[in-house]
C-alpha cells in the first residue's frame, strides 16, 4: 500500500487500517477486508522540505487477496 510519507511519522504502524475492497465507508458490507499495518517504510530520497518522493510502501498483517 502507498502513503505519503509528510502524514506518516506522525503516526505508529498500529494506528493504521487498511481495507481494500471498500468503496463506500457508509456501506456495511461483506466483501471488503481489513488489514493491520505492522511495517511501512518511506522512499529513500524523500526530503520533508518538498514533494520529491514522498511515497511510502506499508507491510500487512496477512496477504491482500485479489479476486475478479
Amino acid at each position: 500500500m502507498k502513503f505519503y510519507v509528510n502524514c506518516l511519522f506522525r503516526f505508529r504502524p498500529s494506528q493504521f487500517t487498511v481495507r481494500v475492497g471498500e468503496w463506500d465507508l457508509t456501506d456495511v458490507d461483506h466483501y471488503s477486508e481489513e488489514y493491520r499495518v505492522v511495517d511501512y517504510k518511506a522512499h529513500p530520497e524523500f526530503r520533508p522540505n518538498g514533494f520529491y518522493n514522498d511515497v511510502s510502501v506499508f507491510r500487512l498483517d496477512k496477504p491482500v487477496k485479489f479476486s475478479a
